[in-house]
């Protein structure tokens, strides 16, 4: 069963036969935590670093900040099983599709965003396909935990 996680969206699951995707990331960050023991796992599609940018919409639409949107997914594992100190994450995105030229970086920052909410909460990185002016598409197979990621039409795993 497959289902597509679309911006500023996530979805949880503990069905080891559905596959979660995410099409033509750019700055947005997807964020993979999976817990293989519990065989449980989700994906967040966050746009935004921090929730500080706007509280009001923190509140409405977590998903959408790194901070947030972490928190949100972290619970929603928990209450599928998973246990904290056993999740992994895999980050793919934070493209600068604008090249480095762009004032923004809002990729980059977003990136960094996710990673200091993931060190705040004790989760490990496992794997990172992240940055460059690319934009990826991904799988994520809650049967074993893999991310396979596409761009430009070369397919790559992230074990």
């Amino acid at each position: 069963m497959r289902h597509q996680v679309g911006i500023a969206e996530m979805r949880v699951s503990d069905d080891e036969k559905e596959i979660i995707t995410a099409k033509r990331l750019a700055s947005c960050v997807a964020v993979a935590l999976y817990d293989e023991s519990a065989k449980v796992g989700g994906l967040l599609r966050c746009v935004l670093p921090n929730s500080a940018i706007d509280g009001n919409r923190a509140d409405s639409a977590p998903q959408t900040f790194a901070d947030t949107g972490i928190s949100k997914l972290i619970e929603s594992v928990e209450e599928l099983g998973a246990e904290r100190g056993k999740l992994q994450a895999t980050l793919v995105g934070g493209s600068n599709l604008l090249g480095d030229s762009t004032i923004f970086h809002m990729g980059d920052r977003t990136a960094q965003g996710v990673r200091a909410a993931l060190s705040s909460l004790g989760i490990e990185v496992r794997h990172e396909e992240i940055g460059g002016v690319i934009s990826r598409d991904i799988e994520f197979r809650l049967a074993d935990g893999r991310v396979l990621v596409w761009s430009s039409g070369v397919e790559k795993e992230l074990v």
